[in-house]
């Protein structure tokens, strides 16, 4: 788990889920973005204020 600036924790989870969290209401808080070698991260926020990252690793097994 990551910390954010504020230290709230940060979840990551495979990045299939990350339109069911915005079709459930959760909002984008930061955009799908390239990080090298193919891993791409995106975060949402929870309506309750959480924020879970999401991330795709061609690296990694799919789930």
């Amino acid at each position: 788990m990551e910390r954010d600036l504020l230290g709230l924790r940060t979840v990551t989870c495979p990045a299939p889920d990350l339109r069911a969290a915005t079709a459930q209401g959760a909002t984008l808080h930061t955009a799908p973005t390239e990080v090298g070698g193919g891993i791409v991260t995106a975060s949402v926020r929870k309506p309750q204020g959480s924020v879970v990252g999401f991330i795709v690793n061609p690296l990694l097994p799919a789930t």
